[in-house]
């Protein structure tokens, strides 16, 4: 798919998914946390590079600046690993990662972790 047609696709997912939802004060000053992951990349061990990444999280970014009025955060998951984690937050721009099976191991997990902390993105508890 080419990433026009794949930030399309997504896009129309963020705002399906923002659909009704009211944008009351009180639920505004609630964050709203987006997970993104190429649907190649559901169930097998293949990561996607940050430059596949960035610019559909840009565009989720720009998309919940425009239509949520409170907090966000985008949280990248695929195959993550301790070695590819800091250009998905460096590089791509997530301000974190979602685990799979990386999280069924304790130095796997660890070594994301720490990776997480040093990449100096928003790391603070939503």
């Amino acid at each position: 798919m080419k990433e026009s047609a794949v930030i399309a696709w997504v896009l129309r997912q963020v705002r399906a998914a923002l659909e009704g939802v009211p944008a009351e004060e009180e639920i505004a000053a609630h964050p709203i946390v987006v997970a993104y992951e190429p649907v190649w990349a559901i169930g097998t061990t293949a990561s996607a590079p940050a430059a596949y990444i960035e610019p559909v999280i840009a565009a989720v970014r720009r998309t919940l600046s425009m239509e949520w009025p409170g907090p966000s955060a985008i949280l990248y998951g695929g195959s993550v690993r301790p070695a590819e984690t800091a250009s998905f937050i460096e590089a791509a721009g997530a301000d974190g990662v979602f685990l799979g099976r990386a999280a069924l191991d304790l130095d796997e997990l660890c070594a994301i972790a720490q990776r997480v902390a040093r990449a100096g993105r928003r790391t603070q508890e939503l």
